[in-house]
Protein backbone atom coordinates (compact mmCIF):
# COMPACT_ATOMS: atom_id res chain seq x y z
CA UNK A 1 0.00 0.00 0.00
CA UNK A 2 2.67 2.83 1.42
CA UNK A 3 4.93 1.44 -1.62
CA UNK A 4 2.41 2.23 -4.21
CA UNK A 5 1.37 5.46 -3.03
CA UNK A 6 5.39 6.07 -3.17
CA UNK A 7 5.44 5.37 -6.91
CA UNK A 8 2.22 7.24 -7.65
CA UNK A 9 4.22 10.47 -5.73
CA UNK A 10 7.20 9.96 -7.68
CA UNK A 11 5.87 9.37 -11.09
CA UNK A 12 3.50 12.84 -10.47
CA UNK A 13 7.11 14.16 -9.56
CA UNK A 14 8.70 13.35 -12.51
CA UNK A 15 5.48 13.92 -14.55
CA UNK A 16 5.98 17.82 -13.54
CA UNK A 17 9.38 18.04 -13.95
CA UNK A 18 9.51 16.89 -17.08
CA UNK A 19 6.32 19.37 -17.85
CA UNK A 20 7.72 22.30 -16.58
CA UNK A 21 11.02 21.76 -18.47
CA UNK A 22 9.26 21.56 -21.76
CA UNK A 23 7.22 24.44 -20.56
CA UNK A 24 10.26 26.57 -19.70
CA UNK A 25 11.82 25.91 -22.96
CA UNK A 26 8.88 26.54 -24.97
CA UNK A 27 8.67 29.99 -23.43
CA UNK A 28 12.70 30.38 -24.61
CA UNK A 29 12.41 29.33 -27.47
CA UNK A 30 9.07 31.48 -28.22
CA UNK A 31 11.68 34.24 -26.86
CA UNK A 32 14.63 34.23 -28.66
CA UNK A 33 12.20 33.98 -31.62
CA UNK A 34 10.85 37.06 -30.54
CA UNK A 35 14.57 38.54 -30.23
CA UNK A 36 15.25 37.84 -34.08
CA UNK A 37 12.38 39.21 -35.10
CA UNK A 38 13.28 42.40 -33.11
CA UNK A 39 16.83 42.57 -34.72
CA UNK A 40 15.98 42.26 -38.07
CA UNK A 41 13.18 45.00 -37.28
CA UNK A 42 16.07 46.75 -36.30
CA UNK A 43 18.18 46.28 -39.08
CA UNK A 44 16.09 47.37 -41.50
CA UNK A 45 14.89 50.79 -39.32
CA UNK A 46 19.34 50.97 -39.72
CA UNK A 47 19.27 50.29 -43.30
CA UNK A 48 16.58 53.66 -43.56
CA UNK A 49 18.89 55.97 -41.19
CA UNK A 50 21.47 55.13 -43.09
CA UNK A 51 19.60 56.86 -46.34
CA UNK A 52 18.99 59.28 -45.00
CA UNK A 53 20.97 62.67 -45.80
CA UNK A 54 21.75 64.36 -42.65
CA UNK A 55 23.61 67.27 -44.02
CA UNK A 56 20.89 68.06 -46.55
CA UNK A 57 18.43 68.03 -43.62
CA UNK A 58 20.86 70.30 -41.90
CA UNK A 59 21.50 72.63 -44.64
CA UNK A 60 17.17 73.14 -45.16
CA UNK A 61 16.66 74.10 -41.43
CA UNK A 62 19.75 76.43 -41.75
CA UNK A 63 18.04 77.91 -44.65
CA UNK A 64 14.96 78.07 -43.89
CA UNK A 65 15.71 79.37 -39.93
CA UNK A 66 17.64 82.49 -42.02
CA UNK A 67 15.53 85.83 -42.74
Amino acid sequence: MWIRMLGVALVGMIVVVLWGAWYLWRRFTRMTESLEQLTARLGEVGEVAEQIDLEGLQQSVDGSASP
